[in-house]
């Protein structure tokens, strides 16, 4: 379904040719690819993580040699593109390799309608949550591009360039500990609450280690890494960094209410974010230009963590009554 809206849209709204078409289909094939992804989820579950972390962190170590060199070769768009796709079938056949060195055969599958069903009432929140959490991820570069032109959107692009490197550190947390805090609620609930708490704090431990530094040294990180022409960026990655803080508190708590099967909360609270990052673009990037926009992301990247503890403070209003 995915291809199809991809495809369609190209024919709809790209640019009028063959090639760019072409590349949208090459690009498309990568969603067949991903499907065996799946796998991964075993590993998380089974805390495991690590075989299905080693094997994707080689093929893109190896993916990003190859793309670097295609660049200094004087590659085109298309070989960068096909080289994404080779990137996806690798991770596919190795993730269907550990899982088979677990014992575990893939033809084993078997369809099952019932819990399909299932599977589609509960994940239906989580597919738009993810489309809005998309949404409000980009939103403000596709804003400042409208409102402030290319060039602000090349400034712009430097803070979130330099901040999206660290995305991935919350993202290995929550795969490699969460299933074990969620084994603890079997044995112990005080056990359970222990680990989340202990869990939170390493995420935010996490995000003040990168936003401090970072934003201290902008100034030398943006000449060292992008030249002097871009040093207007500073003053944006200052802001635009401390970001980070609800981002990876954000995904620890969509984790948990996921686990908790809250998957309507879940979209709730993205949807509510992305609402807040679209006005307040509206009204900052006008009148204060792209610090506006980096306040705006930094604002609606805290409704999450805000939003669920204040449902938090709600439900346990009537349980302190008592």
């Amino acid at each position: 379904m995915a291809f199809l809206a991809a495809v369609s849209a190209a024919y709809l709204f790209g640019e009028p040719d063959n090639f760019w078409c072409a590349l949208v289909i090459l690009y498309g094939l990568s969603f067949f690819l991903q499907a065996p992804y799946v796998i991964s989820n075993y590993f998380f579950s089974s805390v495991q993580a690590k075989k299905s972390v080693q094997a994707q962190f080689y093929v893109t170590l190896i993916s990003s040699a190859l793309k670097v060199s295609l660049i200094l070769l004087g590659g085109g768009v298309f070989w960068l593109l096909l080289i994404y796709v080779v990137d996806c079938l690798w991770q596919s056949i190795i993730l269907f390799l550990l899982y088979r060195h677990q014992g575990l055969k893939v033809t084993e599958w078997c369809f099952q309608s019932n819990l399909a069903h299932r599977l589609w009432r509960d994940s239906w929140p989580l597919m738009l949550s993810s489309a809005t959490y998309f949404v409000y991820l980009r939103i403000d570069q596709v804003m400042v591009g409208r409102l402030m032109g290319e060039a602000a959107v090349g400034l712009y692009a430097v803070a979130v360039r330099i901040t999206e490197v660290f995305y991935v550190i919350p993202t290995i947390i929550c795969g490699s500990l969460f299933p074990a805090i969620i084994n603890a609620r079997q044995i112990s609930l005080k056990i359970f609450n222990q680990r989340l708490k202990y869990f939170y704090l390493l995420l935010a431990l996490a995000s003040l280690l990168i936003a401090v530094p970072i934003s201290l040294l902008a100034k030398p990180l943006i000449t060292l890494v992008f030249g002097s022409a871009y040093l207007a960026s500073a003053a944006i990655l200052k802001i635009y960094i401390w970001s980070s803080l609800g981002l990876f508190l954000g995904l620890g708590i969509n984790q948990q209410l996921t686990a908790e099967n809250k998957t309507r909360t879940v979209f709730a609270l993205n949807l509510v974010a992305m609402v807040v990052n679209v006005i307040l673009n509206i009204i900052l990037i006008p009148t204060i230009g792209l610090t506006g926009a980096a306040i705006a992301t930094l604002i609606s990247y805290s409704v999450v963590p805000f939003g669920a503890y204040l449902l938090r403070v709600n439900r346990r209003k009537p349980a302190d009554a008592l």
